[in-house]
C-alpha cells in the first residue's frame, strides 16, 4: 500500500480511522480517570488515603515522602539527619541561652500584661462613652417631656 493509499485509508469519512478511534478512546479513558479522582476526593500525600489534605491529616507528619507536599512544610529545610527535630530529646543547654530564654519569658509576660491593661482601658473607655451618650438620651427626653408639660400648661 502507498503513503497516498495509506493517508486516504486512515482519513476515511466513515469514523474507520484507526488512529482517531485510540485517541478518542484514550481520551474517554482519561475522562472517566477524571470523573473517578474527582469522586474521591483529594489526595493526602502525607498517609496517602482519599478525602483530605496533607494539611488536614490527623497522623503524624512524613517527611521526605515519594510523593511531594502541598503543604507549607514543603516549603522549609529539612534536617540533614533527616529526623524530625521536634522529637529528639532536649539536649543540655548552654547556661546564656537558658539566661535569654528567661529574659524572653519576662518580656512576653509584660507585654501581654500590657495588652490585657489596654484591652481594660477601651473597655473602660467605650463604657464611659455609652455611659455619656445615655445621659444625654435622657437628658434630651427629660426636656421635650418638660416642654410637653409647659406646653399642656399654656393651653
Amino acid at each position: 500500500m502507498s503513503n497516498s493509499e495509506r493517508r486516504d485509508h486512515a482519513s476515511d469519512p466513515r469514523g474507520n480511522d484507526d488512529r482517531g478511534r485510540e485517541e478518542r478512546e484514550r481520551g474517554m479513558r482519561d475522562e472517566e480517570r477524571d470523573r473517578s479522582d474527582r469522586k474521591r476526593g483529594p489526595t493526602c500525600y502525607n498517609c496517602q488515603k482519599f478525602g483530605h489534605y496533607a494539611n488536614q491529616c490527623t497522623r503524624p507528619r512524613k517527611y521526605g515522602g515519594a510523593r511531594p507536599s502541598t503543604s507549607s512544610d514543603s516549603r522549609r529545610s529539612r534536617s540533614p539527619r533527616g529526623g524530625d527535630w521536634r522529637r529528639d530529646p532536649p539536649s543540655q543547654l548552654d547556661p546564656r541561652v537558658k539566661q535569654q530564654i528567661s529574659d524572653l519569658g519576662r518580656s512576653v509576660a509584660t507585654i501581654q500584661q500590657h495588652f490585657e491593661e489596654e484591652r481594660i482601658r477601651k473597655e473602660n473607655r467605650l463604657r464611659r462613652k455609652q455611659e455619656m451618650e445615655e445621659a444625654k438620651r435622657r437628658e434630651e427626653e427629660r426636656r421635650i417631656q418638660e416642654a410637653e408639660a409647659q406646653a399642656r400648661r399654656e393651653e
